[in-house]
């Protein structure tokens, strides 16, 4: 397992990284222009951001680019201390610890009234989860807040149009989270439409998985490998710049797969390009 090209990329990038929490939970005031945008009621809400453990420690930039687009948007982001969710547990099979988790990050996030989450597949864990459990949020009983993909938000909040040009050409993947788990990959597709220059390109197959899976890449890492590398390939036919996903997760995967000159990006960080 700990040879495959996923765990190689993943052990380097951690050995580089530091927790997130630290340099984003206190925005700061430098962040992009802000420009005039109607929020409606949404901008009486105290919205928090939830910065899975993973993009913390693997791909932070996505949360600071995520902050400074909120913070363009006239939002202050609240960042929590709980910094999982338990959808590993819950996957590993699980559920006592993945309930313990979850009930940890419920407890750490009430104080906000909307939570947006940086990955369709921690957001479904936690908007949806198991049938034998409330999911988060669901029940007047549950005094957890509402959770978002940010992607879903965006499309309520922000512009219709982005002020900056980003001219690049990029295939999108949409993760299995995103279009069978929370329904948010037409949200992703629509953030982007609105950033001036950007060609957004469909791969053959957008409905495949890329073989991440969490825990399926370290249990299956070679099957996992094949159908990662299978899918790079899907996504790079046709001449493009990079790839786009709402899904650190799969990024990484993808990423680990990929040629080195191939860059790969979250939706947050084109956002905070189109901002500039």
């Amino acid at each position: 397992m700990w040879r495959s090209p996923l765990w190689r990329f993943l052990l380097g990038a951690l050995s580089a990284c530091s927790l997130l929490a630290s340099t984003v939970a206190r925005p700061g005031k430098g962040s992009k222009k802000r420009w005039n945008v109607k929020h409606g009621n949404l901008a009486r809400m105290q919205v928090g951001l939830f910065v899975p453990c993973f993009v913390d420690e693997l791909w932070p930039r996505a949360a600071r680019a995520a902050v400074e687009v909120m913070e363009a948007l006239g939002y202050e982001p609240g960042i929590g201390k709980a910094a999982c969710c338990g959808q590993v547990l819950a996957n590993a099979g699980d559920r006592p610890g993945a309930e313990a988790v979850r009930a940890v990050w419920a407890s750490d996030h009430r104080r906000f009234e909307t939570v947006l989450v940086l990955s369709a597949s921690c957001c479904g864990h936690l908007r949806t989860g198991a049938p034998d459990r409330v999911p988060v949020g669901q029940t007047p009983a549950d005094e957890a807040p509402r959770v978002r993909e940010f992607c879903e938000w965006l499309v309520e909040c922000a512009p219709a149009e982005f002020p900056a040009r980003v001219d690049r050409r990029l295939a999108l993947h949409p993760s299995c989270s995103a279009l069978r788990e929370t329904g948010t990959a037409e949200a992703t597709r629509e953030v982007l439409r609105r950033i001036p220059g950007l060609e957004i390109v469909d791969p053959s197959r957008p409905d495949e998985c890329c073989g991440f899976g969490g825990t399926f890449a370290t249990e299956f890492s070679e099957l996992s490998v094949e159908m990662g590398a299978s899918k790079v390939r899907d996504l790079l036919t046709n001449g493009v710049d990079g790839v786009v996903s709402a899904d650190c997760s799969c990024l990484l995967h993808l990423a680990a797969l990929a040629p080195q000159h191939v860059p790969f990006f979250h939706v947050a960080e084109l956002c905070r390009e189109a901002i500039a």
